[in-house]
């Protein structure tokens, strides 16, 4: 199976999608996206992924966030959306972050540090605000801790999004649209 944005960036070569349904959804430009709104998951791999880049970017029917790691095999992950604003992991303080609703990226067996080399793996921004997206305002860090690696992105609205695996790199992509 293809991404739907096959044409529409570097990250085309798709493992496997996980969309929360599987029903199309018609966007405000009348573009058809292929996504749902349930959360969805994957069970984390044996060995801990180091993350090296976080990327977003709009694109003509849907928005994309990126995540690429150094390591074999896709992250585990869970994605959904939140019920009440996003914290900070493990402090619980709250994030301040653009947008009305939030989608929840949860990277199992991930991490932004690499502890046998005693320094970060991911030294990227903790914050993406990029102003070519259509739905998706901010995307912030909100945790890395034990080898859980949290990222939240701010919404103008409830939206259908779809999750993707990547390889060579190895890649978790979700789709907005």
């Amino acid at each position: 199976m293809a991404l739907l944005a096959g044409a529409c960036g570097d990250d085309d070569g798709d493992d496997s999608s996980a969309p929360g349904t599987s029903s199309p959804a018609t966007t405000g430009s009348g573009c058809s996206f292929d996504g749902g709104r349930a959360s969805v998951e994957r069970a984390p791999p044996t060995e801990t992924l180091l993350l090296t880049d976080v990327r977003m970017a709009g694109h003509p029917c849907f928005d994309r966030i990126v995540f690429e790691f150094e390591g074999v095999g896709p992250p585990g992950f869970e994605v959904g959306y939140l019920e009440s604003p996003p914290t900070e992991d493990p402090t619980g303080n709250p994030v301040d972050l653009a947008g009305s609703v939030f989608l929840e990226i949860r990277m199992q067996s991930a991490s932004g540090f690499d502890f046998e080399a005693n320094v970060p793996s991911y030294t990227g921004p903790a914050r993406l605000a990029p102003g070519d997206t259509t739905y998706a305002r901010e995307a912030a860090r909100t945790g890395d801790f034990e080898a859980i690696l949290a990222w939240v992105v701010g919404l103008d609205e409830v939206r259908d999004f779809k999750v993707s695996t990547l390889a060579d790199p190895t890649r978790l992509v979700v789709d907005i649209g």
